[in-house]
This record gives C-alpha cells, structure tokens and sequence, in this order.
C-alpha cells in the first residue's frame, strides 16, 4: 500500500520501509483495539430447528475492516504531509 501511494504521490523510493513499518503498526493498534474499545451491544437471533439461539457482542463487529482502513488513512495521511513538505523544500 504504501509502494502505491509513493507512486501516486510521486515521492520515491526512500521511507518505503517507515511506510510498512508505521502500516503494520496502525493495523495491529486498530485490531486491537476494536476489540477493546466497547461498542453498543449487537444481538444476533437465530432459530435452530426449535430452538432459539441469541449471541450478543460488545465489541465491534468487523475488527479487520476498521483496522485497514486505519491503516490506510495513517500511511496516506503520512505520504501527504510527506509530499507537501517534499514540495516547499524543493521551491
């Protein structure tokens, strides 16, 4: 993701390995904490023959696509910083 946005911002090659780094980093902080972080419950119902089975959540219920898309705004939010600081040294 990070070699993309290097592309798209048209940085280089250099940082690369902060990007993975600082991505691998947002993606394990956001896992975790989804899980931590309490949310409203979340009752799931279902009917099992005849029986009635009910689970309720705490925690939020898609862990993996809130901690991609930390991931994603950190490391793009880098690289802009990273690109406008890039175009005010080089004037």
């Amino acid at each position: 993701m990070g070699a993309c946005l290097r592309f798209l911002f048209r940085t280089g090659r250099e940082g690369l390995f902060w990007n993975a780094l600082e991505g691998a980093i947002a993606f394990l902080g956001a896992l975790f904490a989804s899980d931590l972080i309490p949310t409203a419950p979340n009752t799931v119902t279902r009917h099992v023959g005849r029986e009635v089975i009910r689970t309720t959540a705490r925690h939020y219920q898609h862990p993996y696509f809130a901690a991609f898309a930390a991931t994603l705004a950190l490391v793009t939010l880098h690289e802009g910083f990273r690109a406008v600081r890039k175009a005010r040294t080089s004037k």
